[in-house]
């Protein structure tokens, strides 16, 4: 396992993407797996919110701010000219806002909670970043 509690192979595909573009194919040849493990890796990376699930690990409720993309939301679709996926990294941006508790009953341990749980993420996002 990963530093991060991550399986090896997503872990060493996020480190390479952060140094670098690559190709499916690349990487694939860059850690030893196939195309196919590849893609399949891709798709949990994509589908999984590392954020949102480390915040609920430590007991911190936190939500997607935007259930849909703006342009996915029946009632907005005229608005937008009537076309679908006119902005194509909507779906990206309303799957990766997440709120956190900001409400004022918050007692100050549940503060320092929520801030330690940033910190060491931001750690382990350090960690995968060199």
């Amino acid at each position: 396992m990963s530093p991060v509690g991550m399986c090896d192979s997503r872990y060493e595909i996020l480190r390479i993407l952060k140094r670098e573009r690559c190709t499916v194919d690349d990487l694939s040849s860059k850690i030893g797996i196939s195309p196919t493990a590849v893609r399949q890796h891709l798709t949990i990376l994509e589908g999984e919110s590392l954020v949102q699930r480390e915040m609920l690990k430590e007991g911190i409720g936190v939500s997607k701010m935007y259930p849909l993309a703006l342009d996915q939301i029946p009632s907005l679709v005229p608005y937008s000219a009537g076309e679908r996926n006119r902005f194509p990294h909507a779906r990206f941006v309303a799957s990766h806002i997440l709120t956190i508790p900001t409400h004022p009953y918050l007692k100050k341990s549940d503060k320092e909670r929520i801030i330690s749980s940033i910190k060491k993420l931001m750690k382990d996002h350090e960690k995968i970043s060199s």
